[in-house]
């Protein structure tokens, strides 16, 4: 009798699982075709630990199976819609110092990587540990040997925090309340936080070209902590607002004191997120 509920358990996961990739179908069609739309949704419900997901620009990535459809959703947002480069001039470039924080897997990490040509310096920040171990051997097998992972959250202070993570990992957040948006069931891990000026004297940084901000909910308080020295110092912002829980004009706010000049991109079939483009003048 137990090993017929966990059958069944079993089952019930993989149609939920299938049931998240099918309603990526269209844009998964448009944007790779029917034979690798098919792959994709097949690797949904095999019984595999991690799927490989072949990507531009002849890249690949392997996702976790339970990742797997918020890891094509980001693809889709970082290789397709290009959120994060709807500005010509935020597109990563060679010589480039790029910072990813909250990188997840590391799709747009890895796309910095190749925009750059791989002659710039890329640096990838994930708190979850099993997000940034995949973050790691994802760069790792595309040859991305220069390109540094660390494990922090980037945050008003630092220290240790609780990083709440629900059943899609790609919401992992510093928020509880952000958190439970994604299920009531939640897991508690223990992270390393760091403020941004930390950060860039950790790594020696005197100058970030661009950095990309996708914090979960936690925007308000990583720019509460952005000191003018740190701001000095990053040329170029891109932060993902998550408009459930955080105002993108407050986080423009922010950074208009901090002498950015700022766009925001509400794009209505996104529902949810808002962009928040930010770049010192000079």
């Amino acid at each position: 009798m137990h090993t017929n509920w966990a059958v069944a358990a079993m089952r019930a996961a993989a149609l939920h699982r299938l049931a998240d990739v099918l309603r990526l179908a269209v844009p998964l069609l448009a944007c790779l075709g029917p034979v690798e739309a098919w792959k994709l949704t097949m690797c949904a419900v095999l019984p595999l630990r991690a799927a490989l997901i072949r990507l531009p620009m002849g890249l690949r990535a392997y996702a976790l199976i339970e990742h797997l459809p918020a890891a094509l959703r980001n693809a889709l947002h970082v290789f397709y819609y290009r959120d994060y480069e709807v500005l010509d001039d935020f597109t990563p470039r060679e010589g480039w110092t790029v910072l990813d924080v909250g990188a997840f897997i590391g799709l747009w990490a890895l796309r910095a990587y190749a925009a750059t040509g791989g002659r710039g310096r890329v640096i990838a920040l994930e708190p979850n540990p099993r997000a940034c171990a995949l973050c790691a051997f994802n760069l790792h097998i595309n040859g991305a040997e220069s390109a540094q992972v660390l494990p922090f959250a980037l945050s008003a202070s630092s220290g240790e925090a609780t990083l709440y993570v629900p059943e899609y990992e790609v919401n992992a957040s510093l928020r509880e309340d952000y958190a439970r948006l994604f299920g009531d069931e939640l897991r508690e891990v223990r992270v390393r936080t760091v403020t941004p000026e930390q950060l860039l004297r950790r790594l020696g940084v005197k100058r970030v070209d661009l950095m990309k901000v996708d914090v979960e909910g936690h925007e308000l308080d990583v720019f509460s902590a952005f000191s003018r020295d740190a701001a000095a110092r990053v040329k170029r912002l891109v932060v993902e607002v998550h408009t459930d829980i955080v105002s993108p004009h407050e986080v423009s706010e922010i950074l208009e004191s901090l002498g950015y000049l700022v766009v925001t991109h509400i794009d209505e079939s996104l529902g949810g997120q808002a962009f928040v483009y930010a770049k010192r003048g000079g």
